[in-house]
């Protein structure tokens, strides 16, 4: 914490002697460096009342000074979730340094935060022309993804990969985005050189199973599925992982192998009236007919 003097602050009382035996310039740098210490210490809030004290205290007319002021105010106003006041901050930024690329990119992660996300493809739009690089376009393809602009979101990932082709985030998105576009032979591509480089494994044989699956492979899907929960995280994510492995042994004649993954699939809570129909069908194959009867 700061030491008192009185009821003041000792940085306050540096404010104070400062302002009577030096220029605006020099207490303007002087605020600037204590907003540095707060930063270098996450005090974010006490760090802010230093930026606002170098803002009105710098009267020159340097655009990348000022602008840089700023900046870093949007940046702390964020961070101390007043985010409405940090767009207006940045935005401010940038009608004194239109060319600030990196007031576009906290921007974009405010939109994101707030789920605005078609402003938020803009800002990305705006970072990259003004950086002249491709860094930041598999996160554009992930903003569009998640607005379901899928054709979009493909183009970005094809430029991604285009700069860098083990981009595998970019790859498996990719194929996420041909699944909901329906181009599923190049899905199933994506997702299988993920597989092959051994990234993204346990989603990426998920859903190369589910393709597997629709194409009436059913050896192979249940091999990925296989693959899938064996890779599985505690607490990750699955997608109706264990009724699909389900499907494509009750497929290939395992009744009691898929009986039990249709019943995990109902403990888990995935597609639970299906996998209660598709059970109670395994059991009346099976012979069990009360049992099975019970299931519909």
């Amino acid at each position: 914490g700061a030491f008192l003097i009185g009821h003041a602050t000792y940085e306050e009382r540096m404010m104070e002697l400062l302002g009577a035996s030096f220029s605006p310039r020099e207490q303007m740098e002087y605020a600037y460096t204590m907003a540095s210490v707060h930063i270098g210490r996450e005090e974010y809030a006490e760090a802010l009342k230093y930026i606002d004290q170098s803002i009105k205290l710098y009267t020159e007319k340097d655009p990348g000074i000022l602008s840089e002021l700023w900046f870093k105010k949007g940046c702390l106003l964020t961070l101390t979730d007043k985010d409405d006041e940090a767009l207006s901050a940045l935005d401010f930024a940038l009608k004194i340094k239109p060319d600030l690329a990196n007031a576009h990119y906290v921007k974009m992660q405010i939109h994101v935060k707030q789920g605005n996300m078609a402003q938020a493809v803009q800002d990305v739009e705006m970072y990259s022309r003004l950086t002249g690089g491709e860094s930041m376009t598999a996160v554009q393809g992930d903003l569009y993804a998640a607005q379901e602009i899928y054709l979009e979101a493909v183009t970005a990932y094809d430029k991604a990969l285009m700069a860098d082709s083990e981009n595998w985030h970019a790859l498996f998105m990719r194929g996420l985005s041909h699944l909901q576009l329906g181009n599923y032979d190049l899905s199933l591509k994506d997702f299988s050189r993920c597989i092959e480089y051994g990234q993204e494994m346990a989603m990426s044989r998920y859903y190369r199973g589910v393709l597997l699956l629709n194409q009436e492979d059913y050896v192979g899907a249940e091999a990925d599925f296989d693959a899938a929960l064996s890779t599985e995280k505690p607490g990750y994510a699955m997608m109706e992982l264990w009724f699909n492995r389900g499907v494509s042994r009750m497929a290939q004649g395992e009744l009691e192998s898929a009986l039990k993954d249709f019943d995990e699939s109902v403990h888990r809570g995935e597609a639970v009236g299906e996998s209660l129909i598709n059970s109670g069908i395994c059991l009346q194959e099976l012979g069990q007919s009360t049992a099975a009867l019970e299931r519909f």
